[in-house]
Parts: C-alpha cells; sequence; structure tokens
C-alpha cells in the first residue's frame, strides 16, 4: 500500500497524509488517556513524568499511566516503530528504485549486524525495530512491482514452511524470547512474520475472492476505515472489562468468566469506535464512512452487562479501587522477577507445575508461593547450593518472562554463583542497575555517620541542610530511612523531569516540596523514593562528600566489592541515592552477607 502511494504522489506528500492519519487520531486517544493519569492519579502525577510529547508524537516510547498496567501504553511501541519507518520511506524508496538489490542486501545486513553487536539498551531495540519494518517495507516495494507475480502458489508456501522452520532452529538454539512473545527477538519476529506472508501469499487467489464477496467486503471496509481507532481503544476495553468483573465480584480466569470478558471488550471497542472513530475520517479528509450501527452497539452492550450478570462469582470479596490485577501487557517489555525476602517470584505469577511438596532434606524448593528457602545449613555446601540453584535457575528461564538469570549465595563468607539462560544477565560477572537496592547501601551510610557522630536520627533534617524544607521542617532521618516522611515520591510529580529530559536531586526534591505532606510525619508508611533522596543530602552536608564518595569509601572499599560503584548521572535521574546502585551478583551477595552474616574483619564496628 505504501509503494501504491508512492507511485502515485510525491513522497513527502505520502508522509504528510499518512502521518496525519495517524497522529490526529493518537491524539484524541492520548488527550484521553492523559486526562485519567491526571485525575486518577491523586494530583502526584501527570504528563511531564512520561513526556506528554510523546503521547501526541511518538518519536519515542510514552510512559503509561500506573491504573491500566502497560494496557493504556504498550501498544503505542508499534506507531512509534510505524513513524520512524514513515520517515525514512521517501529516502528508502528513493535509494530502492535506483538500486533495489543493493539496498535490500544493505538492509539485511544492517539488521543482521544490529542483531549480533553487543551493544544494548533501547535505542539498539528501537533500530532493531526500524530495519526490521523497513524490510518488510521493502519486501511491499518488490510486491508492487511484480517481483513475486511469477512465483507459483507452491513455491511461496514452501518459502513460508522454510521461514517457519528457520524459526524454529532459532528456538532450539537459543530458546524462545522471554515470555514465549515473538515480538520479544526481531529474528524470530523477521522469521514468523516472512512465513504468514509466504503462506497467505500461497493463497492469495481464494482468499482475495472471498474478501471481495458483497457482505464480507462491507466489513472489511469498515474495519479498515476504522482500524487505528480499534487498534487504539481496545486495550483500555480490555481494562475495563476486567475492572467491571472485578467490581462486581466476578470471576475473569475461568471458562465463562473468559467469555463474558472477551464479550466486554468488543463491546467496549465498539462503543469506542462509535463514539471517536469519526476522527479518522477527518484525518483522512474523507467524507464519514458506515461505522457500527447504534442499534449493534447498544445490544452488544446489553448482552455482555446480562453476561456479568451470570459470570461465577470470584472467590475474593469485589474490589473496591482502581487498583486491578490484570494480565501482561502482550507488547510490553519482559518482566524482571520481584524478589522479597520470603519468596521469589515473577509478575507472571508462580513457575508452572511446581512441586506441590518438596523432597525431604531440601534446600529450596518452587512451592505455591514461589521460591522458598526450607532450612538454612549451618555452612555454605557449595554442591547442594549449586545443584539446587541451578535446577531453579533453568526452570525460572524455561518457564517465566526472563532470558537470562543470576544467583549469588553467601553464608559466613562462604559464597557460590551460577547462571543460566542467554543475553546478557547468563554472565555471573555482569554488572547491572540495582535500582531501590540503593536505598540499603545509603541506609548504610546513615548508620556509619551516627556511629561517626555526625548524624541523629531523631533531630530534624532541617538542622542538617541549608534550603528551607517548608512544611517538612520538622521531619527526621529515622522517620525518612522507614518511609514515614510524607513525601511524595519524585517520579509521580508533574514537572520534576526538565523539558530536556534531565533533572539533578535539587530539582527533584523542590518539585517534591512544593506539595503538601502526604500525611503528618511518623503517621503513617509509604514507599517513596524522595524520603531517601533527601537523606543523601543531609549525608553529603555532614560529610562534604558526594554519595558516590561515601559509598566507596565506607561499603564499597571495606566489603571489597570492587565491580559496585554509585551512578548519579543516568539520564532523566537524580536518585543516586535511591537508585544508583551498578553492582554484580557476588558484590550484592557480599553486601547482604556483611548485614545478615558475619561481620566483615576490615570494618567490624560498621557491619
Amino acid at each position: 500500500l505504501l509503494a501504491a502511494s508512492l507511485l502515485r504522489r510525491p513522497s513527502w506528500a505520502v508522509v504528510r497524509a499518512r502521518a496525519r492519519r495517524l497522529l490526529v487520531p493518537l491524539g484524541v486517544y492520548s488527550a484521553v488517556v492523559l486526562a485519567g493519569m491526571l485525575v486518577l492519579a491523586d494530583g502526584r502525577g501527570g504528563p511531564a513524568a512520561g513526556g506528554w510529547w510523546r503521547w501526541m508524537v511518538p518519536l519515542w516510547d510514552p510512559a503509561g499511566p500506573g491504573w491500566t498496567d502497560g494496557w493504556g501504553s504498550s501498544h503505542l511501541w508499534y506507531l512509534r516503530a510505524y513513524l520512524w519507518v514513515l520517515l525514512a520511506a521517501p529516502f528508502v524508496w528513493w535509494a530502492w528504485r535506483r538500486r533495489p538489490g543493493l539496498v535490500t542486501a544493505a538492509t539485511v545486513v544492517a539488521f543482521a549486524a544490529v542483531e549480533v553487536a553487543p551493544w544494548s539498551g533501547a535505542l539498539a531495540w528501537r533500530a532493531g525495530d526500524l530495519l526490521l519494518y523497513v524490510l518488510f517495507t521493502i519486501g511491499g516495494f518488490w510486491h508492487r512491482v511484480g517481483a513475486f507475480r511469477t512465483v507459483r502458489p507452491g513455491h511461496r508456501l514452501a518459502a513460508g514452511l522454510l521461514a517457519f522452520t528457520g524459526a524454529g532452529v532459532v528456538v532450539l538454539a537459543v530458546g524462545m524470547p522471554p515470555g514465549g512473545v515473538v515480538n520479544d527477538d526481531h529474528l524470530l519476529h523477521l522469521l514468523m512474520g516472512a512465513g504468514w506472508l509466504a503462506v497467505i501469499g500461497a493463497f492469495e487467489r481464494p482468499f482475495t475472492a472471498w474478501c471481495t464477496r458483497p457482505r464480507v467486503a462491507d466489513v472489511l471496509a469498515m474495519v479498515s476505515r476504522r482500524s487505528l481507532t480499534i487498534y487504539l481503544w481496545h486495550p483500555l476495553a480490555i481494562v475495563l472489562g476486567y475492572w467491571v468483573l472485578d467490581q462486581v465480584g466476578r470471576d475473569a480466569t475461568g471458562p465463562v468468566g473468559s467469555v463474558v470478558l472477551v464479550m466486554l471488550v468488543v463491546a467496549g471497542t465498539l462503543v469506542a469506535v462509535a463514539a471517536v472513530g469519526w476522527v479518522e475520517d477527518i484525518a483522512a479528509r474523507r467524507s464519514p464512512g458506515r461505522g457500527p450501527r447504534p442499534v449493534a452497539v447498544v445490544v452488544a452492550a446489553a448482552v455482555a452487562a446480562a453476561a456479568v450478570v451470570v459470570t461465577p462469582a470470584a472467590s475474593a470479596a469485589p474490589n473496591t479501587s482502581l487498583d486491578v490485577a490484570l494480565p501482561r501487557a502482550p507488547s510490553r517489555a519482559p518482566e524482571a522477577l520481584v524478589f522479597d525476602d520470603a519468596a521469589a517470584t515473577t509478575s507472571a505469577g508462580t513457575v508452572p507445575g511446581a512441586a506441590s511438596s518438596p523432597a525431604a532434606g531440601a534446600l529450596a524448593s518452587w512451592g505455591p508461593e514461589g521460591f522458598v528457602l526450607l532450612r538454612q545449613p549451618g555452612r555454605l555446601d557449595e554442591a547442594e547450593v549449586g545443584a539446587v540453584a541451578l535446577a531453579l535457575m533453568e526452570e525460572l528461564v524455561a518457564t517465566t518472562a526472563t532470558d537470562g538469570v543470576t544467583v549469588a549465595v553467601s553464608l559466613g563468607g562462604d559464597q557460590w554463583v551460577g547462571a543460566a539462560g542467554r543475553g546478557r544477565y547468563s554472565d555471573p560477572s555482569a554488572q547491572f542497575l540495582a535500582w531501590s537496592v540503593t536505598k540499603l547501601v545509603t541506609a548504610s551510610l546513615a548508620e556509619t555517620a551516627v556511629l561517626d557522630g555526625r548524624l541523629d536520627l531523631d533531630r530534624p533534617v532541617q538542622s542538617y541542610v541549608a534550603f528551607d524544607l517548608g512544611e517538612y521542617a520538622a521531619v527526621t532521618t529515622r522517620q525518612l530511612l522507614a518511609h514515614q516522611g510524607g513525601l511524595t515520591d519524585y517520579k509521580d510529580v508533574d514537572g520534576w523531569l526538565g523539558d530536556d529530559g534531565q533533572a539533578s536531586p535539587m530539582d527533584a526534591l523542590e518539585a517534591v516540596l512544593a506539595l503538601p505532606p502526604r500525611f503528618a510525619p511518623g503517621t503513617r508508611v509509604e514507599y517513596s523514593s524522595s524520603n531517601t533522596l533527601l537523606v543523601g543530602m543531609v549525608l553529603e552536608a555532614r560529610y562534604g562528600l558526594s554519595v558516590e564518595a561515601l559509598a566507596e569509601q565506607y561499603v564499597f572499599g571495606p566489603l571489597g566489592m570492587d565491580d559496585s560503584f554509585v551512578w548519579r548521572s543516568r539520564w532523566g535521574s537524580p536518585g543516586a541515592a535511591a537508585g544508583g546502585l551498578v553492582t554484580t551478583a557476588t558484590d550484592l551477595a557480599t553486601f547482604a552477607d556483611a548485614w545478615l552474616g558475619d561481620a566483615p574483619q576490615q570494618h567490624p564496628e560498621r557491619f
């Protein structure tokens, strides 16, 4: 379709028209979601926290509202990829018309280079997205000029089966992508996409004949006119479906509940199409097309509402809040493991098929609550820990949305480390950002300051810092460390990031101090990175050193954590004290053992 447009009109005229058809409906959707972010975030969050411009012009993926658990924004990655391809299309088209074979080969080589290159991160992944869809776009160019017209259906089918076989070889060689989602692996995405296109091409004639039947053609024309509306709004219809069933205490997971959920999603999507589908006509500068008839929308909504009534009740009581348990958004990035002091689970739940009763004498096991340490050995038995940990890691990689995992176990100075899976985190020596584990390092620095006589945990923080804390003047370091300070988390504050996406610790704290306390300090516990951010500023004021230097002098150096440091200058984050720890699994285990196990000889009074 893009090639057909480029053949008829100047390239940039095509780009303008298609961008308008994309951005106008997206703008309406984004305005609704951004308004919801403001209304439902209790005044603490807003568009600026995720970059409102990304919602209107998706050159980068927008950050979604928490109340949709990723469903409100995760699907917008495809619109970002489409916009990138659209902006590149005039250049690709110009080059391809002059050297089609060379451009095709160069794109394949570039795609392969990105796939095997050691660099990683958001930009690398998006470059892979761009090259992947440029390859499909170039395939469309070849199709438009008739390059595949003489290829027999049998040969097309064989090509599709060959592509599927290649995908199977990739899976056997490196495993399925995290969560089993093909979108999470560009090479698999390319092979599976090419395979399905070839299979569809093999049945092009009967498929085309069926699609041109009058009634079928009418339905397809209506869906085509409202395709972007359906794509944009159906995830919110899914959220609405779960919320409705949750509000009335109905089970959304059983066979009946699943069917009713689909009915609610269809009804919600039809309502959205009827309400805002006409925006696509305005964006395309065409006369309004036929949408779903009002009676169809009403009937669908009524049937779905009636079905809710007969859905089996859930085992738990109805929920009266906006916090609804939602499944993983299908296009969202793979989830990471979440650990607590009792168990380790994934956001997708516990490992399926886990044994209900562990073997006698086992060190640890997967059970209904996830990973459970069954007994504490007196000293570290490396053979036992190694056998158990490796089995657990392999099961994690095989059954959860995790492509690589490293485990380090430290006890009384003995240490075992192992890894499983593929990718960066299958290397036991890999450094990683430990995020909020950094708060434990900051807390240990606060204890050091107390032992040094530089800090009184119960003295108002205002007496230690030179800037005015306003309504927070009476808060103490003890309250901050216990997350009882009443400070809003800076990441939930509208405007904490500057226009350039950067913020210093003081920028973030000033945005927080401009808001009233969430509660009187000391009366409640509410997790907030702003508490630890302020503790870090207190420590810097007392020592005249940065948090980075303090951590090296009083924690990393004494404990021999040679591969750890605190990084303040992450893009868009001021939280060195709250979330800037870069470490390894072995260093982190050493730190944990210092607090929970035997005290190290180098610095016994600190630990």
